[in-house]
């Protein structure tokens, strides 16, 4: 079980550290993906945010590949490893949220079964499975929402 001190820590702090972290990620690139198994997606929700899902993934490093970045970042997060054959790409566009404006690069992926999923302590606070008809605006990141527009 997750404490909400915790989880209220993470957004208070996220919002305290907006404007240093809105030049931080000015311009800068972040892959997400899209994992599919039947009719879920995994999703992940990380302590620092405003308490919503996202997809696994992250910001690349100075002149890191987009899908070797992602790779890293879903390993990192969630204890699961693909393969760059099994990633295909869906699209890279601009992103703008809260006032922060980047490149994200939105991948996908499909299994046959749920791999086993271990979060990264003192990063994400859940993993988990939604179903796509369960997947909210209130609820998931808008960026969970475009890589299923995408995915279409």
């Amino acid at each position: 079980m997750i404490k909400k001190w915790y989880v209220r820590l993470g957004r208070a702090l996220y919002w305290g550290i907006w404007p240093g972290s809105w030049i931080y990620l000015r311009g800068s690139q972040r892959s997400r993906l899209l994992l599919r198994c039947k009719d879920e997606v995994l999703v992940v929700k990380g302590w620092l945010g405003i308490g919503r899902w996202v997809l696994p993934g992250g910001g690349l490093r100075k002149n890191e590949d987009p899908l070797v970045g992602l790779l890293r970042e879903v390993w990192e997060e969630t204890g699961i490893r693909l393969e760059a054959s099994q990633v295909r790409l869906l699209a890279a566009e601009a992103y703008s949220i809260h006032g922060f404006r980047y490149t994200s690069h939105y991948y996908t992926a499909e299994v046959a079964t749920k791999p086993p999923a271990t979060r990264r302590r003192y990063e994400i606070v859940e993993i988990g499975w939604s179903k796509k008809s369960d997947i909210l605006a209130k609820t998931h990141n808008p960026d969970v929402l475009r890589a299923l527009e995408l995915s279409a």
